[in-house]
């Protein structure tokens, strides 16, 4: 005998449409996190420190952002902050100490 497939609920279907909107929204998040990153990763080559800074104040305001709504977890987004801030004074060192 044949298994017939269930129909599936409204509860369900709605379901499936907020995952899906949500994974689009969280992709967006994560695209916008690493563009930014990418940014202040070229002007920290550049030694462009006003630029990086601008963008270190953007990113702490995305992770956190993306702290608080679980998109990344705390221990993930305090290793990044730590990394990209530790990163920005490395850079900002020689130029105040030189002046």
């Amino acid at each position: 005998m044949a298994k017939v497939p269930k129909k599936k609920s409204k509860s369900v279907k709605k379901a499936e449409r907020q995952a899906k909107k949500r994974t689009e929204r969280n992709k967006k998040r994560k695209a916008e996190i690493k563009k930014v990153l990418k940014e202040f990763k070229k002007s920290l080559q550049e030694k462009e420190i006003k630029v990086a800074q601008e963008k270190l104040r953007q990113l702490y305001k995305l992770l956190d952002k993306a702290k608080k709504t679980n998109l990344f977890k705390a221990g993930k987004v305090d290793r990044l902050k730590s990394k990209i801030a530790k990163a920005f004074n490395q850079i900002q060192q020689p130029i105040t100490s030189n002046q």
